[in-house]
């Protein structure tokens, strides 16, 4: 749980522009010939990385993930049979 609290922080700090330069603009790195932008990610990629979030949170409250805690859904490994 503390793991997904910290990501949280993370991307609340990510998500800030604390870089002091306009969208869009020359950061003043060049590399190779290779120039870098002050640039968004895409939306879809932010929507995937905030989905992937509130997928572990759900799937951590419905299964046992959380040291002693035996999730909503009751299950555990023992209770699975091995047929051959």
């Amino acid at each position: 749980m503390g793991t997904l609290i910290g990501i949280a922080i993370i991307l609340r700090w990510c998500i800030k522009d604390k870089m002091g330069v306009p969208v869009g603009d020359d950061m003043g790195h060049e590399y190779d010939g290779i120039r870098e932008l002050n640039n968004d990610l895409p939306k879809w990629w932010s929507y995937l990385f905030i989905g992937t979030f509130f997928f572990a949170a759900i799937y951590l409250a419905l299964y046992p993930g959380l040291g002693n805690y035996k999730g909503l859904l009751g299950w555990t490994s023992s209770d699975q049979t091995v047929t051959t």
